[in-house]
Formats: structure tokens, C-alpha cells, sequence
């Protein structure tokens, strides 16, 4: 499943939601995909840092695992990459990680995020 999630903000557009009405999105989309049959793949411009609420909300109730984590998972935001957010993801259940890695990406204000997912143990 691809996804490009609107970030929270203080504004609602076609890019950007209030933060209340942005985490009502993500805690659909976590019961969504718990209710997905494996393997689930969600991948893509989650606008959710690795160390925030929305990031936790699908990890726990989508119950999934960060296929970015087998390896040291570096910011993938040029634009904010002195806070080193990590705000593109590769999130899975049913399938393991076994390498991931992030480079760049021409034309783009985000590093790119690969994984190679295989069977688990």
C-alpha cells in the first residue's frame, strides 16, 4: 500500500490537516490495516517521525514492524535534516526486513527509502 499522508498543521488543504483530524486518519488506517490479510506492506510519505504519536498509533494498533530498522534508519527529510526526522517509512507485517537503506533523490526534498523484505524466522 502506498500512502502520502497530509502533515499536521494548523490548516486544512490538500497537503496539510489539523493535528486531531490528521491522527483520526492514521487510527483509521491502523484499524484498516489490522484488518488486512498478511503480508501488509505500507510504504511511502507517512509525515509521521519515528518518535511521534501517529508513527506509535500504526506500529501498535496496524501491528506492524519497521522494515527500515535492520540497519541504521538516517533521516529521510532534507528539508528539517538537522532534527533528523525520519518522516518516509516502510512498514510491514508478515514479511521481515532484510536490509534497508535511504539515498538520494533527485528532484525530491526527501531522501528515498528501500528495503528488501523476505520470509520471516
Amino acid at each position: 500500500i502506498g500512502a502520502h499522508l497530509p502533515r499536521p498543521w494548523f490548516q486544512t488543504n490538500d497537503v496539510e490537516r489539523l493535528p486531531d483530524a490528521r491522527h483520526e486518519l492514521v487510527e483509521s488506517l491502523a484499524v484498516w490495516l489490522a484488518g488486512c490479510e498478511l503480508p501488509v506492506v505500507l510504504a511511502g510519505d507517512l509525515n509521521s517521525t519515528d518518535r511521534g504519536l501517529d508513527y506509535r498509533t500504526l506500529m501498535t494498533e496496524g501491528h506492524l514492524d519497521d522494515g527500515m530498522r535492520t540497519e541504521w534508519a538516517g533521516t529521510t527529510s532534507t528539508k528539517w535534516w538537522p532534527l533528523l526526522l525520519r518522516i518516509d517509512h516502510i512498514l510491514t507485517r508478515g514479511l521481515c526486513s532484510v536490509s534497508a537503506t535511504n539515498t538520494d533523490l533527485p528532484g525530491s526534498d526527501h531522501h528515498s527509502v528501500i528495503a528488501r523484505l523476505g520470509e520471516c524466522e
